[in-house]
């Protein structure tokens, strides 16, 4: 009752919340409320740290304002601006990308206006737009050095105390040219995550979502040491990627976290991930962007191909132990694991909520599985791999090997299991001639006696890898 009476006079400060809640919250859930608490305290002093951007219709107006007067003489342009308009028109440098005063011709005489009313309240607008263009500015040398010329003089002016001003002066080697790798390094050797670059070094928040905060968290999970990778890290990593609002930039990052090594322990967890984030690898339109180059489209297609080979081999682990069990038909089609491109399974709804009920592939079943009409037990497996389909069933009997362009099967229709079994009885891929073994392309070939896998690896020679 006592505490009833605490929590109904509870004052809504911080300090009375936290106190009086661990009152009544048990000693795990306070763990887990005090993280939050300290979670929700970093968003709100990032919160402190965040320039706000001027509204849309401002930056056109004043965008229309300085082009119209651009032509004429700078006098006429210093009479016609006040400081806070030039405040503003700092925040809209890039407005209109390649028409932009950035870089246009009269990029000089921004600079004169700039120089004539300066407050120092103009860094940080002249930080983010140098931040947001970063990839465009280095591919226009003249135009950044001209650009960092100004930035440099009049953040080794600033002598007051602003934090996030401080340190970007402070940091300045990391706003040069090649200042990204500046940047990662001193990540790497502070051993500071990625996810922490505004608490740990007092940036203003408005880093996050520009060309230069995408291309330093790529060279950060490119150069981040082995050692230094956790579970806890590649978690928070995921977090951040899943707050990218650029598709191009989530592509590259999720596929550097599947295709490079150091990140295998956690594969499973960046494997949800990807799914989650950007869609079933098996849908190829899911996983292009328009703005890749061809290092990064190769870069993604791998990530996609191997998120696809993880996949399959679940699918094919879990078919031969959770609907038949059979692990010497496992081994053999993994050791095709690399080759298969697909994979589906047919069979009845029992079947269906054995492998929904997996949680390692449960997100994956709806997309891959048909349901038959009829009620038998029997389900199969559908794969796909190079020029061929091959269908195995739980039963033992054999397996059903198909040319793709013979395999007109809609699997979404399949009403019954022998829908499956086209090939006549008889119709073997391998048949015994005499004192020799004669090799069909298509047909069926049985799992009997010890040596099946044998003859099945002679026909996958002379077919399948054909």
């Amino acid at each position: 009752m006592e505490n009833i009476k605490q929590l109904l006079n509870w004052n809504l400060l911080n300090s009375a919340f936290k106190t009086n809640g661990q009152k009544l919250i048990a000693h795990k859930t306070k763990e887990i409320f005090n993280s939050n608490i300290d979670t929700l305290g970093n968003i709100a002093l990032q919160q402190t740290m965040r320039s706000e951007l001027p509204k849309q219709e401002l930056v056109e107006e004043i965008y229309d304002k300085f082009k119209n007067l651009e032509a004429l003489p700078i006098a006429v342009l210093l009479e016609s601006f006040t400081k806070r308009e030039v405040r503003l028109l700092v925040w809209s440098l890039d407005y209109k990308g390649e028409d932009s005063i950035l870089f246009g011709t009269h990029f000089s005489k921004f600079i004169s206006l700039v120089i004539e009313y300066w407050r120092d309240s103009y860094i940080i607008p002249l930080w983010f737009v140098l931040l947001k263009n970063w990839e465009a500015l280095n591919n226009n040398k003249a135009r950044f050095q001209e650009y960092l010329v100004l930035f440099e003089k009049k953040c080794n002016e600033y002598e007051k105390s602003r934090k996030d001003v401080l340190a970007i002066k402070t940091h300045f080697n990391f706003w040069q040219p090649k200042g990204i790798s500046s940047f990662v390094n001193y990540l790497n050797k502070n051993n500071i995550q990625f996810n922490a670059i505004c608490t740990s070094l007092n940036f203003n928040t408005n880093i996050l979502g520009t060309d230069y905060y995408y291309e330093s968290f790529i060279l950060y999970l490119k150069t981040i040491d082995k050692k230094d990778i956790s579970k806890e890290l590649v978690e928070s990593v995921l977090v951040e990627i899943k707050g990218v609002n650029r598709k191009k930039y989530k592509l590259i990052l999720l596929s550097i976290l599947i295709t490079y090594g150091k990140f295998s322990k956690t594969i499973n967890t960046i494997q949800q991930a990807a799914f989650s984030t950007i869609g079933d690898p098996i849908v190829k339109r899911h996983w292009l962007s328009g703005h890749l180059n061809e290092e990064e489209i190769e870069l993604v297609e791998s990530a996609r191909k191997k998120l696809l080979i993880l996949m399959n081999k679940k699918f094919i682990k879990i078919f031969f132990s959770k609907l038949v069990q059979d692990p010497r038909r496992e081994k053999y089609w993994l050791k095709f694991i690399d080759d298969i491109e697909d994979v589906k399974f047919v069979g009845n709804r029992l079947n269906y909520s054995i492998l929904k009920n997996n949680q390692e592939i449960s997100k994956y079943v709806d997309a891959r599985y048909t349901i038959t009409r009829s009620n038998q037990s029997t389900s199969a497996l559908i794969f796909w791999a190079r020029d061929y389909v091959f269908v195995e069933f739980s039963d033992t009997g054999a397996v059903y090997i198909y040319k793709k362009e013979n395999f007109n099967i809609k699997t979404k229709h399949i009403e019954k299991i022998t829908d499956l079994k086209s090939w006549p009885r008889g119709m073997a891929v391998i048949k015994s001639v005499g004192n020799y073994w004669e090799f069909m392309p298509e047909g069926t070939h049985a799992h009997m006696g010890e040596n099946w896998e044998l003859r099945l690896n002679i026909w996958m020679k002379k077919y399948f890898y054909n």
